[in-house]
């Protein structure tokens, strides 16, 4: 009887082993690859002007590759030659069931410029389908790209225009500064804007269009603040050389100018006890600056204003990812929202 056992016993789990084995799924991925093409062939250019406008429709196929899944598709864009490498690489998720996607002039334009390729190039680039599972490409799509320099940044805020001595009193010039409307609106708001102010003296005045119709003039004028009327008083006065932030309060009627030179002060760029200025640009309103800025643990730079720490930014140290050279990028048009971008050169 003990032998009988055993010999059953072993059968048993003989016949269970045969049994899960028989249960097991085969996951066999077949050789199907997803097809990518795009609406153009030739070299697209694109321009800030038509940034929300389409620029590139990428159409493709749900591939099937022989089993059910949740596979996901990412696009990838690499310049011609590089191979794909993760250090020129730029991705973006596409939705797989959606077969095709159209991508805006500015939309391109981000996603090539992400990894730093400096703007206003003409630049052969692949661009290819990865899913998700099992590490299957697309075919290679190339497509020769320009792209713009994003900058500056649209506002899209009602202003009041600021003609003045600084820009020869025209306010239908090319080269002028703006009062941007925070709240309310550019007759009874609250406006908030820069100016640079070339002269120890400096007189400008406020106009809702570009024409000397009508305009906002200083009734009071003390220490570089005062009140103001529609159609009434004469010009504001700043005294000192410098870039000043605005602003203006339509209802109360008052307005004031605040000194606001900017600087990069870090160990990336010289240390953390010394200021470099940066360049002001007046057809753009903005700054920039060419800079060596290096990178590694703890090395990093910020903006401060007139070479103090009480008004800075951002919150955390800016930083690099290699050592090289930059142009460096910064619009306080909107003192209150600054807006930078690094480009490695």
């Amino acid at each position: 009887m003990k032998y009988l056992f055993l010999y059953v016993f072993t059968a048993l789990i003989a016949l269970a082993f045969h049994s899960c084995k028989k249960d097991e799924t085969q996951v066999v991925m077949n050789n199907n690859k997803p097809t990518l093409s795009g609406n153009s062939s030739g070299p697209i250019t694109l321009l800030q002007e038509n940034a929300d406008k389409p620029a590139l429709t990428l159409t493709y196929d749900n591939v099937d590759l022989g089993f059910a899944d949740a596979l996901g598709y990412t696009l990838q864009i690499a310049p011609v030659g590089n191979d794909f490498k993760a250090d020129s690489l730029v991705e973006r998720d596409l939705d797989r069931k959606a077969g095709s996607v159209t991508l805006t002039a500015k939309e391109l334009n981000s996603l090539l410029l992400t990894e730093f390729i400096p703007a206003g190039q003409t630049i052969n680039y692949a661009f290819r389908i990865r899913t998700s599972a099992g590490k299957i490409y697309s075919n290679v799509l190339p497509l020769t790209i320009t792209t713009y320099e994003d900058w500056p940044r649209v506002i899209a805020r009602d202003f009041l225009y600021t003609p003045g001595a600084y820009q020869g009193w025209d306010p239908a010039a090319k080269v002028i500064a703006k009062m941007y409307v925070m709240s309310g609106n550019k007759t009874t708001g609250q406006l908030e804007g820069s100016v640079f102010l070339p002269d120890p003296v400096n007189e400008f005045k406020l106009t809702p269009d570009p024409k000397w119709d009508n305009s906002y003039g200083s009734i009071t004028n003390t220490g570089n603040k005062g009140t103001l009327d529609y159609n009434k008083g004469g010009n504001f006065s700043v005294t000192g050389k410098g870039y000043y932030k605005m602003k203006l309060d339509l209802t109360a009627k008052t307005w004031t100018a605040t000194l606001n030179n900017i600087s990069i002060i870090g160990n990336a760029a010289v240390d953390w006890n010394t200021d470099v200025p940066l360049d002001f640009d007046p057809s753009t309103q903005t700054f920039s600056k060419v800079l060596t800025l290096k990178s590694g643990t703890d090395i990093g730079f910020k903006f401060r204003a007139n070479a103090d720490w009480a008004v800075n930014f951002p919150g955390s140290n800016l930083t690099v990812p290699s050592t090289g050279t930059y142009k460096i990028l910064l619009d306080m048009r909107i003192p209150s929202d600054p807006y930078w971008k690094i480009i490695k050169q």
